[in-house]
């Protein structure tokens, strides 16, 4: 069967008008520009972002340092991801001392995406996953993830990867001071904490109310990344119900990750679906997504879950502890175009256990 390719979600047509103001303030970040300082950082939105108001207001996390593994609070991860049907080794880019300016817009756009200041999410991109820390891309990457920690890439297409279902090491004093009510716990009375990410805690997004207020939150990350000038976002987390001890499901999940994607595409950026290959259409067709992260597709075969949805707009990341033969991976002809195999912790270069490689041409034929 062949594959159905879909133009951006219909959800980004509706908010051209809702997100104009949005936008408008924001026509200084979609061009190349020098990377604003903190304190020009801490005045760019009228809500301080989260990482912000928990440092300020409680200092370091009780928990202590986060893991190198732990995404945002580290300086690395991913190297490049292409296309392809061959395995190549990635090069190592040297760590970035200093921030980098964002990036600039792409010639070719609709001038629909242009009049809201949307650039839309790139077909067949060559990516480089860096949601531990950014450091100089390979040659040929034209898109980049890092969280809003970092500062996007000049030059290429920037993600702003945010763990918008699940709590930050960094911001777990903000949540346990002011807003506890938001947090699951569990039958010891402790707040329950991913099994998978010790450290990060789940939100309770069980009702319509406390969606509400978490997705006011949580959207002060997405205005950071947006004035840092980030041109789309990924949401991280978003099968978190699968960790909540039934209290909350797949449904609840979907109703607030469109929360953030309205409040995403208000702010002239598409938004991305992080795993949850059970969404299937639901993800484009209800939630707004207008791309999709794929861990380990492969290694669970359902590929197809993404690439029927969103086409050649998927990065499929494929890990060492799971895949021993990664040019069978490039071979396969149900793989996303852009694919990567990474070590699992997402170390940098230089650091032992590093790893990453990328295919280097089209799978032989699309998922159907």
């Amino acid at each position: 069967m062949s594959r159905i390719r879909r133009p951006l979600s219909p959800r980004l047509g509706t908010a051209l008008v809702i997100g104009a103001v949005a936008t408008i303030a924001l026509a200084g970040f979609a061009t190349t520009h020098v990377a604003p300082s903190a304190s020009q950082l801490a005045t760019s939105s009228d809500v301080p972002s989260v990482s912000a108001t928990a440092q300020a207001a409680a200092g370091t996390s009780p928990l202590g340092d986060a893991p190198a593994d732990d995404a945002g609070d580290t300086d690395g991860v991913g190297q490049p991801a292409g296309t392809g049907a061959s395995a190549e080794p990635l090069a190592a880019g040297g760590s970035k001392s200093t921030p980098s300016p964002s990036a600039s817009r792409p010639a070719a756009e609709s001038d629909e995406a242009l009049a809201a200041g949307i650039t839309p999410f790139p077909e067949s991109p060559v990516a480089d996953y860096q949601v531990g820390g950014a450091y100089d891309p390979a040659p040929g990457v034209n898109l980049v993830v890092r969280t809003a920690k970092a500062f996007p890439e000049r030059g290429l297409y920037n993600v702003c990867a945010v763990n918008a279902f699940q709590t930050q090491r960094a911001d777990v004093d903000f949540w346990l001071s002011n807003n506890r009510d938001l947090l699951l716990w569990d039958a010891s009375g402790a707040p329950l904490a991913d099994p998978e990410a010790p450290g990060e805690y789940i939100l309770d997004i069980s009702t319509s109310a406390k969606r509400g207020r978490i997705a006011e939150i949580q959207t002060r990350e997405l205005r950071d990344c947006a004035a840092r000038g980030f041109q789309a976002v990924e949401l991280d987390n978003l099968d978190s119900y699968k960790q909540s001890a039934g209290a909350f499901d797949l449904g609840a999940a979907s109703a607030f990750a469109a929360l953030l994607t309205a409040k995403a595409h208000a702010l002239g950026m598409p938004i991305g679906q992080k795993n949850t290959p059970e969404l299937g259409w639901a993800g484009s067709d209800e939630i707004g997504f207008d791309f999709a992260v794929a861990e380990d597709c492969l290694a669970d075969q359902n590929c197809s879950a993404y690439t029927d949805v969103y086409g050649t707009r998927v990065i499929g990341l494929e890990y060492t502890d799971r895949t021993t033969d990664f040019a069978a991976v490039c071979a396969d002809p149900r793989r996303p175009s852009s694919t990567l195999l990474r070590d699992r912790a997402l170390r940098i270069p230089g650091v032992p256990g590093y790893a990453a490689e990328r295919c280097t041409t089209e799978p032989t034929a699309l998922s159907g």
